[in-house]
């Protein structure tokens, strides 16, 4: 995947939780400006601390090497709860991860969707949804926190339901907190 490039984590502490992120500084011989671009966000709370975060995501992400650098991370970590639009990204997955993720980007903050939704416009199994959605790397900004259950339920989420509460909270989002 990225053995080339200089991959970077680090955890930070914001209004959301623990954030952790991933990204890769595609700097080049011919293009000597930085550029990282977030590739893995992570929450740690009561389910996976900072290093587990960082250890699952490089795993899935193929990166044998990440470099923990708050410093370099930190303007990063600022946009994203500032400027999420703006934030640059690499999406690391299947054509068919990348085409859910797409359409989890296209649901609105305040407002939740169900995987049943998403399978019916794709033409495809809730399961298959289920288990992208799942495998989503860049959590908050691909919201798959906003994909509930059709009974409006929770249902699970990789970084433990309280932080996807949390997430939804924030939003505005009307849910059940039923489990």
């Amino acid at each position: 995947m990225s053995q080339n490039k200089n991959n970077y984590a680090a955890g930070f502490d914001t209004p959301l939780g623990r954030m952790i992120l991933l990204a890769e500084d595609a700097t080049t011989e011919t293009n000597k400006n930085s550029s990282l671009y977030l590739v893995g966000l992570g929450f740690a709370g009561t389910k996976m601390n900072d290093e587990a975060v960082i250890a699952d995501l490089s795993r899935q992400l193929g990166y044998q090497d990440v470099l923990p650098n708050p410093e370099k991370l930190k303007s990063l970590a600022r946009q994203i709860i500032s400027q999420p639009d703006k934030v640059p990204m690499l999406l690391r997955g299947t054509d068919f991860q990348k085409t859910v993720w797409r359409r989890l980007m296209e649901t609105p903050a305040g407002s939740t969707t169900t995987y049943g939704k998403i399978a019916d416009y794709l033409q495809s199994a809730p399961r298959a949804v289920g288990a992208a959605v799942g495998k989503n790397p860049i959590s908050l900004l691909v919201p798959c926190h906003r994909v509930i259950g059709s009974t409006g339920h929770l249902h699970g989420y990789r970084w433990g339901l309280d932080v996807k509460k949390c997430l939804l909270a924030a939003e505005g989002a009307p849910v059940s907190v039923a489990l």
